[in-house]
């Protein structure tokens, strides 16, 4: 029998959460206020939390907390606090994309499962293979995978849980490699900052378009199948759509799942989500059509549903015939024909029928009379933006009350003290206190008294799970008295230790001073560029490759490996076959992917072999800089993480030589390097072309777009399309 995968829901507020959960989701993850990769959305407090985990463990749901961005150096002693209160919660899986969080978590925080973001871009057999050995429970892939392509990692990989996006937003650029937004705006993606720079028009030879801009995902007639590949979890993307967007969308997918409704059945049941917000949608990247037309140039917003095609213009109105149920507040939208289009937005005031008369309301295949401001052309088509009746009540947080923890509580009482101890998350909490212990007038049940008194907690993170009593009174354990006022001082006392060691961990970052470390001086990236496809800075091999494309420096040739591949298999082929070719050299791989520690495995008995840390792996803190040092063995040198500035650089080297770890050298990456905006399984030419191959195609073609004042490049090398920044 096959196993229902757990549906997965973003939670961009508590109210999503809640509609989320109420309408099927079996979990939701969601983001707290900081190291959010949607720093944009609502995002959680802790109070909010704890109140939705009180509704999640009351109902058997999951919640799943991202904290999948890079972390500065001075940013983790927040991070480390929000990771103790997430451990306090007992949150059910904290997803990250930073070599250093995971490495924190592994070792101070093990009872936190780890899933890897798809920002790790761990896509591959080998990057499944090296975060299961660092402990990781889940990898969410990459959206680019063919269901072909997953049910081969499933199937190499049985024994560790893999996510799969089915609806939602979908990138240009793969995620986690997206420097676009970072490089041109400063507002890095890989921060939570993303300003979709693959949103905006472009101008090129070829003409004018959103040439980045993606169709949404929408994986409805593939359900079955990933149910069958045996996926654990089926994603939703959406942590800024609203509570009604969400649960609407979850409420589809919970009946495509248990197969309440059929796949072909979509335009019908979907009208309620895609109205309140959807681009044109595709499933090319599931269906195994990479290089189809992924991306809707046209335009790059929400258009809702098509509603009908404008039949005729007047003075102050236009006529058509609806296609959908129309009611007046309805948001509408038409373009205006221009160069980009020109959306036009605005809300049904006033619909007549063909009679005349005024109504409110009509369905679909009726000819109503529209009156607006601004006009359509006869022949335009209407889309339905959001509908005025489908407006959801907010669920507010403070209606749910506060988890928490419980603790098993050790009480010790002796003639004249109490000393109350339990085992927390932060460390055992202990206290002693002074009481009056008298004999008790009747038999009273003492251990009972306790268990009530310490469960009201009051504000507390924590509860009384169990109290435990050794009695060293000369009373019986049914005779004791001790003041209710002094018991519950006692519990106060008790409680704010408890809650203060938690604080403790939440102490700020304190700096090793502000003087200025010099750039250590070492091998610029930009030398680094191989000579037979610049500007792309990896080594490609599907034209060939010679030492004399590579930088030779010191009698050792560097070979900067691709961050993203997906058949990665054949890719390690070529490259252990070209050190095997020139058995008299030395290379230096650069690696920028977390599978490429499997090729370090593979080359560890050969001393011609040594590695450095590319640019395509983010060495933004410590943690992260020590966890590469320690798993690599004859490792050069590390690239700093290329959208950092001299200050996160400072520090971070900094911290390394005031905690005396192993120094390597860390390397500035300067402005005179021109790193990759976008790296993209969608095919650009393919895209121009109107969705098929060119004849002949040699797969190699170069393009210059432009926006005012910019002026980029677009390289299609393999299939891969790159966007490099050309001032």
């Amino acid at each position: 029998m096959t196993v229902k995968p757990e549906l997965l829901s973003p939670a961009g507020s508590f109210s999503a959460a809640l509609y989320a959960f109420k309408n099927g989701a079996d979990s939701v993850y969601l983001g707290m206020k900081d190291f959010s990769a949607r720093k944009a959305a609502h995002n959680f407090t802790f109070d909010e939390l704890r109140r939705l985990k009180t509704y999640a463990s009351a109902t058997g749901k999951k919640i799943y907390a991202a904290l999948n961005t890079i972390i500065k150096e001075e940013e983790f002693p927040d991070l480390y606090c929000i990771l103790q209160k997430l451990s306090i919660v007992e949150i059910d899986g904290v997803i990250v994309q930073d070599a250093g969080v995971l490495a924190l978590l592994q070792r101070d925080f093990p009872e936190l499962e780890i899933h890897a973001s798809t920002q790790m871009a761990g896509h591959t057999d080998e990057g499944i293979s090296v975060l299961k050995g660092e402990g990781v429970r889940r990898v969410i892939l990459a959206r680019e995978l063919s269901l072909k392509e997953i049910q081969a990692l499933k199937q190499n990989h049985p024994d560790i849980e893999l996510e799969v996006f089915i609806h939602g937003a979908l990138c240009f650029s793969f995620s986690g490699l997206c420097l676009a937004s970072g490089t041109l705006l400063g507002r890095s993606a890989n921060r939570g900052e993303c300003a979709q720079v693959c949103r905006t028009w472009f101008k090129g030879n070829s003409g004018s378009g959103y040439y980045f801009s993606m169709k949404d995902l929408a994986a409805f007639r593939h359900i079955k199948k990933l149910q069958e590949t045996g996926v654990a979890t089926l994603k939703i993307e959406g942590r800024m759509k609203t509570p009604e967007y969400t649960g609407a969308t979850v409420k589809l997918y919970r009946e495509l799942i248990d197969g309440t409704i059929d796949p072909g059945q979509w335009e019908k049941y979907s009208k309620e989500s895609r109205t309140l917000f959807s681009r044109t949608q595709n499933d090319y990247w599931l269906a195994g059509k990479p290089r189809s037309l992924v991306v809707d140039s046209s335009y790059a917003s929400h258009r809702g549903i098509k509603t009908g095609t404008v039949l005729k213009t007047e003075k102050n109105s236009f006529t058509i015939k609806t296609t959908a149920e129309l009611s007046v507040r309805d948001g509408l939208l038409f373009f205006l024909k221009s160069i980009p289009p020109d959306p036009v937005n605005f809300g049904i005031k006033r619909m007549f029928d063909m009679n005349g008369k005024k109504i409110t309301s009509s369905s679909s295949g009726t000819t109503v009379q529209i009156f607006t401001s601004r006009l359509p052309e006869p022949g335009s088509i209407l889309y339905k933006t959001s509908s005025h009746d489908f407006h959801w009540p907010e669920l507010k947080s403070a209606s749910y009350p506060p988890w928490k923890r419980s603790l098993s509580i050790n009480i010790t009482l002796t003639g004249s003290d109490i000393t109350v101890s339990s085992d927390t998350p932060a460390g055992t909490a202990e206290i002693t206190e002074t009481v009056t212990v008298e004999q008790s007038r009747g038999e009273i049940d003492f251990r009972a008294l306790l268990g009530k008194v310490f469960a009201a907690s009051g504000d507390s993170w924590f509860t009384a799970g169990t109290v435990s009593l050794e009695n060293k009174t000369v009373f019986a354990d049914n005779r004791i008295f001790i003041p209710p006022a002094q018991l519950k001082k006692v519990r106060k006392i008790f409680y704010e230790k408890a809650g203060g060691m938690m604080e403790e961990v939440c102490r700020p970052f304190i700096s090793a001073g502000e003087t200025d470390i010099p750039v250590i001086k070492g091998i610029p990236r930009s030398a680094l560029v191989p000579k037979n496809h610049a500007p792309i800075p990896f080594v490609l091999f599907h034209n060939g490759l010679s030492l004399s494309d590579l930088t030779e420096i010191n009698d050792k040739w560097y070979l900067p490996l691709m961050p993203v591949t997906f058949e990665s298999g054949n890719y390690f082929k070529h490259l252990r076959e070209f050190v095997e070719n020139h058995p008299g050299g030395k290379f230096v791989l650069g690696l920028n992917n977390i599978g490429h520690l499997k090729w370090v495995e593979a080359f560890s008995d050969n001393p011609r072999i040594s590695f450095f840390i590319d640019y395509g792996l983010y060495i933004a803190n410590r943690e992260a800089y020590l966890f590469f040092v320690h798993r690599v063995p004859r490792l050069e040198f590390l690239y700093f993480w290329i959208e950092g500035n001299r200050k996160d650089y400072n520090i971070l080297l900094k911290s390394i030589q005031a905690a005396g770890d192993p120094l390597l050298p860390l390397y500035f990456i300067k402005e005179d390097f021109s790193p990759h905006l976008f790296v993209s399984r969608a095919c650009h030419t393919n895209i121009l072309n109107g969705g098929v191959c060119p004849p002949n195609c040699g797969k190699s073609f170069s393009y210059s777009i432009s926006q005012p004042g910019k002026h980029f490049e677009v390289k299609v090398e393999d299939c891969i399309t790159w966007l490099f920044d050309r001032f």
